[in-house]
């Protein structure tokens, strides 16, 4: 604390100036109010200045202090602001988390889903369907046998089981029903009835895949429908069972249902 050389008042904190090196109270610490030696140079360098009342005395003030007061200020909005979209980003999740863990877990998905309006069948999910078939007959004929022919009734369950494995996140052959392939096929109006040279066979085949879009192990990185396509057929001809119904020789026709939601893709081929 140092007495002001213009006017002898004490003050806490005194103020000196960076040009005399003089001591001064507030009225007095600017360079024009203590008839500083350096006066000059503090015009120089401080290219406007503003006047204000403060307790009926005109008091002159730096108008770079004036700027460090509003940049200040501008500082103390952004942080309003950035708090209120914090809040509000906070009763978003909450309320979101409310609404899932309210449902059951195979309702979870499908609420989701809905939120973000995404569609477990799209054009992506045809586009592989087709490749998968493409890519299967390409695989019967390198094996001497006959190539499948398209079937719609096939393809319109092997679809629907698909998307239902997709919005309530299973994966089985049987349904949440308990219904299996075959009575799923019965349902659909298709004969599960076939004559297979003296004998009659009964049921049809049905493969059934899960593939998580990203980096998956053995198969790289999934995202296209041609990549997710090769994942798929690829693990089946990895599988006993699966390389069974894809190299059986007693089947003629098939359908391929795909649906992808929440980053994997579910799919479906049905035999006869």
């Amino acid at each position: 604390m140092s007495r002001c050389q213009i006017c002898g008042k004490t003050e806490f904190p005194s103020y000196k100036c960076n040009y005399c090196e003089g001591f001064f109270c507030s009225d007095h610490r600017l360079p024009p109010n203590h008839d500083c030696q350096y006066v000059k140079l503090w015009k120089e360098r401080t290219p406007i200045t503003t006047k204000t009342k403060r307790k009926g005395e005109r008091v002159e003030y730096d108008i770079h202090e004036i700027k460090k007061v509003k940049k200040r200020r501008k500082k103390g909005v952004k942080k309003k602001i950035a708090l209120v979209i914090s809040l509000l980003l906070i009763v978003v999740y909450i309320s979101l988390s409310h609404l899932i863990t309210s449902k059951t877990p195979n309702q979870s998905i499908t609420v989701l889903s809905n939120l973000f309006k995404e569609e477990p069948v799209d054009e992506n999910t045809i586009n592989i369907e087709q490749l998968v078939f493409e890519e299967i007959n390409r695989i019967r004929k390198a094996h001497g046998l006959n190539e499948l022919k398209w079937d719609d009734r096939l393809a319109r369950i092997a679809r629907e089981h698909s998307v239902d494995m997709a919005v309530n996140d299973y994966f089985s052959h049987d349904n949440l029903r308990g219904e299996g392939p075959n009575e799923r096929a019965i349902k659909a109006g298709i004969n599960i009835k076939k004559q297979v040279g003296l004998s009659i066979r009964i049921g049809i085949g049905e493969n059934i895949a899960k593939i998580p879009k990203g980096l998956v192990q053995k198969y790289g990185f999934v995202w296209s429908p041609e990549s997710v396509a090769k994942a798929a057929v690829d693990g089946w001809m990895n599988s006993p069972l699966h390389r069974m119904n894809i190299l059986d020789r007693a089947y003629t026709h098939t359908g391929i249902g795909v649906a992808c939601l929440g980053g994997v893709c579910y799919l479906t081929q049905d035999f006869i």
